[in-house]
């Protein structure tokens, strides 16, 4: 849906046309897993998302920070443009990171102990890197998978909670995130 609304309202229509084209894809291609394979082995595969997604986050994040560019761009980009990661753009990259993102959170609501707190740290990574790319469509895509997820598995008071942890992170990412707000 926040891709549909994107493709209507976007300054760029044809990247958001063509954001619109990848995420349908994939919504099919979900449905077509899910009624095709059982819970356990399609979450098996799904899970099998969560390694490639940490190490496109992290090289993600040190080329922000500058520390890592396998790619020299021929002429300046603007920042946020300079993560060219191994997923594509930067749009390619957190549209990549979105579902594995909500499979990690999925995990870390169901875990426990050390799983748990891989997922939360893996989660975290994840969730910075969504920050960084300041793809604003991906991020609400990924709070409303977040809060659908949590409403289907937490009480009332977990939710709330969960809406508060992800009211923070907008802000914290507003505040610290350079351009961020802008983009919003």
């Amino acid at each position: 849906l926040a891709a549909a609304l994107s493709a209507v309202t976007s300054a760029h229509p044809e990247a958001a046309r063509e954001g619109l084209w990848h995420a349908s894809v994939g919504f099919a291609c979900l449905i077509g897993w899910s009624s095709g394979l059982g819970g356990r082995r399609l979450r098996r595969l799904l899970d099998l998302l969560l390694l490639p997604a940490a190490l496109l986050a992290a090289i993600a994040l040190l080329q922000a920070a500058g520390s890592f560019q396998p790619v020299q761009p021929l002429v300046p980009l603007e920042a946020r443009f300079e993560m060219i990661s191994l997923a594509g753009n930067v749009g390619d990259l957190a549209m990549y990171l979105a579902l594995p993102t909500l499979i990690a959170f999925a995990g870390f609501l169901e875990g426990r102990g050390r799983r748990r707190v891989a997922l939360g740290l893996l989660l975290a990574l994840l969730a910075t890197t969504l920050l960084v790319t300041r793809t604003v469509t991906v991020l609400i895509a990924v709070a409303i998978g977040c809060l659908v997820a949590g409403a289907l598995r937490l009480d009332r008071r977990g939710y709330f909670r969960l809406a508060a942890l992800l009211s923070l992170i907008v802000v914290l990412g507003l505040l610290f995130v350079p351009g961020l707000g802008d983009r919003v």
